[in-house]
């Protein structure tokens, strides 16, 4: 509670919430004063109220909302920001230059005028983010805003703004230009933020303009398992540049700040140098920074081609921390490297599982007989499938172990309850981000993705293979992730198509939910990938958890349902209308106009008439099969009262 107190000289804006009518509070000096909204009421409140901020608000207000806005809480800027995603592409291309120049004009060269005048527009560039991310709005671990202006600064605080501010000292003003350029290269420690292409953040965002990720409803990016492990590999090797690229510049100019050491020339002078004894005084810098990199490289892969070595104990002590280094971030890569391969081929490849299913079901025909080959061949293929496009593996949870509800969303899977919030969801994230992608009109509560994904269980549905038959009741609720299905019904054994949904549509959800049996067919229209989550589940986690969830997707499936009414009843007035058009063909013939016969034409007519019984009996012959037919088509009898007995 003791966030809630105000100083007297402070100015917050709270908005309070009942269960009928919104009040807006204003604090000022200690006094609460409130103003309703337009209705009235009997009672009205007092307008002033001397009593502390605190004691006012909670004794006044019970069972109420209380958000608290300060004055400048509405210069935040909100992270889906347009302009904001442009300048951090701005700002990590700037950072980027900067990282390099100011390596380059440590070691080899002063900036010319020019790049002097660059230099300085950088700096002005780095003073006014400081600012802008004080202001900028950040996502918590469970992917909420916070717009509050003091935790921003504190996260902040606690990360970068040090790094920030110390890199932005204009000690150069002073004539110390090393020592600034030295502080700047802390920035070195936000090269991992420039080359993460996959944070959805300056470059990773600028991916998403060329179709390599998408941007979700909220403004996220999301990437494909493939593209994440080859940005991962791409991230490791410009990490390796930039680090060559560093220590060349750092040796170089390492070994001109030891020349005139005690130790570091011996009886022929400066021969002892690194730079006068292999002559690079006398290159172009470009040339000397290329040599000091590819120097380095050798030193670091430990090749040692033995073209440049260092010629003082200085640079012996220096190259003996580098060569250290080198061997374990070269083991890092490797590392890094093979692991990410194991992890794409294990993703991609289900051969192991596969044996272990063979091996199983070779038991099963031990002691129960053998199986059929179609049924094993049926059931190694859903299982084949199923280890190939399963992205949870250890993460998935068995619901069928599960003795209440709890226990359907807590975190009981091996390994997995060590893990905090933050990295389980962070999984849950990479996992399934282009699921949260397709269905980012579904998943509009992040909380409800964070309990339904670890139940995805994956189901392909082959060409013109039945999902749920009329009169069934759906097992599970399908989130259709590639391909189309048809929704109809069959009539004389064909297929009456009503309606089609593609990728990012979910069927099975509204049965689910009202428990009301499916009255139509749904069939595969092409070949179809799911992820699936059993029924029982999917309905114990929304109506335990969500309960708002719960309404919006009944709103949303209850009008497909709607459609599909539609649809069906007219559908069944073409059918009777044709079959009607049918019936009154065949009465054509037998019904007499008006008119049509003169009184001195009846004589000869009713001659005619008999001299053409049989005709007449014939046709009538024909009428009876064709109202037969009717019949059959119709499950009930026609009324006896549109046949004409001739023989009366």
């Amino acid at each position: 509670m003791a966030k809630h107190q105000v100083a007297p000289e402070s100015y917050t804006q709270i908005k309070v919430k009942g269960n009928n009518d919104l009040y807006e509070t204003k604090i000022l000096l200690g006094k609460i004063k409130t103003s309703k909204t337009s209705k009235k009421k009997k009672d009205p409140k007092p307008k002033t109220n001397p009593v502390s901020p605190r004691g006012s608000i909670f004794t006044q207000y019970d069972n109420t909302t209380i958000i608290i806005q300060t004055w400048y809480d509405k210069y935040i800027i909100s992270n889906n920001n347009q302009i904001k995603h442009f300048w951090d592409i701005l700002m990590e291309i700037v950072l980027a230059y900067n990282l390099i120049t100011t390596m380059y004009f440590l070691a080899y060269r002063h900036p010319t005028f020019g790049l002097m005048i660059v230099d300085i527009i950088c700096w002005c560039f780095f003073i006014i983010d400081i600012f802008i991310i004080m202001i900028t709005e950040l996502i918590s671990r469970r992917g909420s805003p916070i717009r509050n202006f003091k935790r921003i600064f504190k996260i902040y605080a606690k990360g970068w703004l040090f790094v920030d501010v110390i890199s932005v000292i204009p000690l150069r003003a002073g004539g110390y230009y090393e020592a600034e350029y030295l502080l700047r290269m802390l920035r070195l420690l936000k090269l991992p933020l420039i080359i993460n292409f996959t944070d959805g953040v300056g470059l990773g965002y600028l991916l998403t303009y060329f179709n390599i990720g998408k941007t979700d409803k909220k403004g996220k990016a999301r990437y494909s398992f493939l593209f994440k492990i080859v940005a991962s590999v791409i991230k490791l090797l410009v990490s390796v540049v930039f680090i060559i690229y560093f220590l060349g510049c750092f040796w170089y100019w390492f070994q001109r700040k030891v020349q005139n050491k005690e130790f570091s020339s011996g009886e022929t002078g400066d021969d002892w140098d690194f730079e006068y004894y292999y002559g690079l005084e006398s290159y172009e810098y470009k040339d000397i920074a290329l040599r000091s990199s590819y120097f380095m490289l050798t030193t670091i892969a430990t090749i040692g081609y033995g073209d440049y070595l260092p010629r003082n104990v200085y640079e012996m002590s220096f190259l003996i921390i580098i060569m250290l280094f080198g061997v374990t971030l070269f083991a890092f890569i490797s590392g890094s490297v093979n692991t990410a391969v194991a992890f794409y081929s294990d993703l991609y490849s289900g051969e192991d599982f596969i044996g272990n299913l063979n091996t199983w079901l070779n038991s099963i025909e031990e002691l129960q007989g053998s199986i059929p080959k179609a049924l094993r061949r049926k059931v190694v293929a859903h299982f084949e499938y199923y280890f190939i496009k399963d992205r949870l593996k250890s993460l998935a949870k068995k619901h069928w172990e599960a003795e209440s509800p709890n226990d359907l969303i807590s975190k009981t899977q091996p390994y997995v309850d060590l893990l905090n919030e933050e990295v389980y969801f962070n999984i849950l994230d990479n996992l399934f981000n282009d699921i949260l992608f397709k269905f980012r009109n579904y998943f509009l509560d992040s909380d409800f993705f964070y309990s339904i994904s670890p139940h995805f269980q994956p189901r392909l549905f082959i060409q013109n293979e039945i999902i749920c038959e009329e009169n069934e009741n759906f097992d599970e609720v399908c989130f259709i992730t590639k391909g189309k299905v048809s929704i109809g019904k069959i009539s004389d054994g064909i297929f009456n198509k009503y309606i089609s949904i593609e990728t990012g549509d979910v069927i099975g959800d509204f049965s689910a939910l009202t428990e009301k049996n499916n009255i139509y067919e749904y069939v595969a229209e092409i070949l179809t990938d799911c992820l699936v989550v059993p029924k029982s589940v999917f309905k114990t986690i929304i109506e335990n958890f969500f309960p708002k969830t719960r309404s919006y997707i009944l709103g949303n499936s209850g009008k497909r349902e709607n459609e599909l009414k539609r649809l069906d009843a007219s559908m069944r007035k073409v059918c009777i209308s044709v079959v009607n058009n049918d019936v009154k063909q065949m009465f054509i013939p037998l019904v007499k106009k008006k008119n049509e016969f003169t009184d001195d034409d009846v004589s000869s007519q009713v001659f005619e008439n008999i001299g053409q019984y049989e005709k007449i009996c014939q046709s009538f012959r024909k009428l009876e099969m064709c109202v037969d037919v009717v019949h059959k088509m119709h499950k009930d009898p026609l009324m006896s009262d549109y046949v004409i007995d001739v023989d009366s």
